[in-house]
């Protein structure tokens, strides 16, 4: 069957060729070109026969569909089975129903699948950002998330073909906080915001973060995980995963301004669109910009066509103005500055400011402003009597 060119489906149901006899087949797939599909059902094959196979897979450009059902499977060549249908792209189906590792298998795709699962541990991240101080030494408080994503992210990325998130939980993480930041602040700093953050939180989060997130590497292998192009925006992976979470975090830094990125932008706006937004947002890190003002339409993006078309989806309900208005809003919240009275503290790296007691600080005040008038004008009647 290596060489023949006839035969095109291939079925073995039944016959216990076991672990033996799916090496050999393992064997011929590696330089078989027309079988398309395979029936293993029932035959006995363990883990060293579906090692094989996987490894076959790698290379065999024609197989399309394998059943692997009722044999004797278990989770770490499942994981195998999982990662080479997620990788070739002429594989479309294999089915492990009635193995011992089945349930890992099914979990391993749906978490693929699923954006809101491809979140990290707090403590995953607070080991990244040991391993990066130790790789990068006196330089790394100048280090962006850009340096450690090309130093630690990217390698484990294209030594797994999946996100380092996945790569670490196979079958995922589900998000508790959404983290819109920068990728061009220094990483060290982003980091202690975030310990900041959740100070004196006893459990922490699992936190959705692009950088960790999405399978780093080639612009096009980017691009394909954006929601970009054909797919519409709530069906990127931003927005899906904003749905899924618990609570927002907002990093700010002093190097870039966050509200003229048009995909914090689009967060921001999703995140009050689904009401994250102010009850269930943290802000964290410096005020720098607080006081810039840039329309939306001047806003940034790695890709132009990236803006193009948040741009067209944000406006279809809100006018530009009305957006740069939100985000002029959005901008005071936690600020010491003119646009929110000194009452409202400031945050560093070394605060954090719920935004729903900056509206309870808010109102506060617009309520004494409102008693402070009603005294006035009391004292005032009082003297024309």
């Amino acid at each position: 069957l290596g060489t023949n060119k006839s035969v095109i489906s291939l079925n073995l149901t039944d016959n216990d060729i076991g672990d033996d006899g799916a090496l050999a087949l393992a064997n011929m797939l590696v330089s078989n070109e027309t079988i398309t599909d395979i029936n293993l059902r029932t035959n006995k094959i363990g883990d060293d026969g579906a090692k094989g196979i996987a490894t076959a897979l790698c290379t065999n450009k024609s197989v399309t569909t394998l059943n692997l059902t009722d044999n004797d499977i278990r989770d770490e060549s499942a994981l195998l089975l999982a990662d080479i249908l997620l990788t070739n792209k002429t594989l479309m189906d294999i089915k492990l129903s009635q193995n011992i590792g089945a349930n890992y298998f099914e979990s391993i795709l749906a978490a693929h699948a699923d954006p809101r699962m491809w979140a990290i541990s707090y403590e995953k991240l607070m080991m990244v950002n040991d391993q990066a101080m130790k790789l990068f030494m006196e330089g790394f408080e100048h280090k962006t998330m850009r340096d450690v994503n090309k130093v630690i992210i990217i390698p484990v990325c294209q030594k797994t073909k999946k996100s380092y998130a996945l790569s670490t939980n196979a079958c995922g993480l589900k998000i508790d906080v959404f983290v819109s930041h920068s990728w061009d602040e220094p990483f060290g700093a982003f980091v202690d915001c975030i310990k900041q953050a959740y100070l004196n939180k006893l459990t922490k989060p699992n936190l959705w973060i692009c950088a960790f997130g999405l399978l780093q590497g080639t612009t096009e292998e980017i691009q394909s995980q954006l929601g970009t192009g054909e797919v519409a925006l709530d069906q990127s992976p931003f927005v899906r995963a904003l749905k899924g979470a618990t609570n927002y975090l907002v990093v700010r830094n002093c190097k870039t301004d966050l509200c003229a990125r048009i995909w914090c932008i689009c967060e921001f706006l999703y995140a009050k669109e689904i009401e994250l937004i102010p009850d269930k947002t943290l802000v964290t890190g410096p005020d720098t910009f607080v006081n810039e003002s840039i329309s939306c339409d001047n806003s940034k993006s790695f890709d132009p066509s990236d803006k193009v078309k948040i741009l067209k989806e944000l406006t279809k309900n809100n006018s530009v103005n009305e957006i740069n208005e939100y985000i002029k809003e959005f901008r005071a919240f936690g600020s010491s500055k003119k646009t929110v009275e000194t009452e409202v503290r400031t945050t560093s790296a070394t605060e954090s400011v719920d935004m729903s007691s900056i509206e309870r600080l808010l109102k506060k005040k617009d309520e004494e402003h409102d008693e402070e008038l009603k005294k006035k004008d009391k004292e005032h009647d009082e003297e024309l009597k």
